[in-house]
């Protein structure tokens, strides 16, 4: 194998979260998405609890009456920042308290951690993603918009959702309005 061959295949090895040349690697966690599993690598989940100690992957939903708002979640794995780079958004726990976490990948292999709901008094209830360039409307306005990035969506207990809108150096927390008028053109 020529030199420039083998180093291709060290990057490549390499470019899991956090992963090294060599060595072997960790299997991912497992965890429940919201269309079948999202594999999270092992180093980014040993960076994320060394970050926030003693939280946990929770693949649940808000305690609703009724029922859930959508299925349980753990994890979603989408490009939220526009960077071309899949990045994870992981729902967790920590001490009794549900939150989403954000691991924003960098080319390095790294990932930079955000929590996106602690300290906002957002719930953490069904957990989607709506795709870069769909339409969307803020509650109280008429004016139609369009996702920029992949955009992580919290429904509520009650049905009403809180999207995370990236901004370039970090999210925006915004109500969404009725999406079905939005989409009707009212």
């Amino acid at each position: 194998m020529s030199k420039r061959g083998v180093q291709v295949l060290v990057v490549a090895v390499g470019l899991g979260i956090g992963g090294s040349g060599c060595a072997s690697v960790p299997p991912p966690v497992v965890v429940p998405g919201p269309s079948g599993e999202v594999q999270i690598p092992a180093a980014l989940m040993r960076k994320l609890q060394r970050e926030w100690t003693g939280a946990t992957v929770e693949a649940g939903t808000a305690n609703c009456q009724g029922g859930p708002p959508g299925p349980p979640v753990a994890a979603v794995k989408a490009d939220v920042n526009g960077d071309r780079l899949d990045d994870y958004v992981i729902r967790m726990t920590q001490g009794g308290q549900a939150g989403l976490y954000a691991a924003l990948a960098r080319g390095s292999g790294d990932a930079d951690l955000v929590a996106l709901t602690k300290d906002q008094g957002v719930p953490v209830g069904s957990v989607s993603i709506k795709k870069s360039g769909a339409l969307f409307r803020r509650e109280g306005t008429i004016v139609d918009e369009w996702f920029t990035t992949d955009t992580v969506v919290v429904t509520g207990c009650d049905g009403r959702q809180t999207a995370f809108l990236w901004k370039g150096d970090g999210f925006e927390t915004t109500r969404l309005g009725d999406l079905t008028a939005a989409a009707a053109g009212k």
